[in-house]
């Protein structure tokens, strides 16, 4: 389903956990992610949790896709707009900081941030 939906098919804490894989990097503005997150704890159950996987383009090893940057932010997050095959994409590239802010402002925890050459991989935590 579409992870924009959830606060609108769900409204009971029912799940255990949400697994958001290469997928939420492709949400355009802030106030989604917000959103998202916080319609996500909205309904997980105590204890609940949030993986998540995003491409981590400002790497090196992803600076193949520098030219499709598109905007850089103070946080040191940026947008991207690449293509891949025929289809023009949306990505935005999370910074430490902004992870931090998007659990303040949604009421999660950041239980692990990790940085890979390709990827980060996050954890959010009720």
């Amino acid at each position: 389903m579409d992870m924009c939906d959830i606060g609108q098919v769900f409204s009971l804490p029912l799940f255990h956990t949400f697994f958001f894989i290469a997928s939420f990097h492709h949400l355009e503005n802030s106030l989604d992610r917000l959103s998202v997150l916080q319609n996500a704890k909205k309904i997980l159950l105590p204890g609940g949790k949030i993986y998540m996987t995003n491409w981590n383009l400002l790497s090196p090893e992803n600076e193949r896709y520098a030219r499709s940057k598109t905007l850089e932010y103070p946080d040191g997050s940026a947008d991207f707009s690449i293509k891949i095959g025929e289809y023009q994409r949306f990505y935005h590239s999370f910074s430490l900081s902004e992870y931090q802010k998007l659990a303040e402002d949604s009421g999660l925890q950041l239980e692990k941030c990790e940085f890979g050459e390709k990827n980060s991989v996050v954890i959010f935590s009720l």
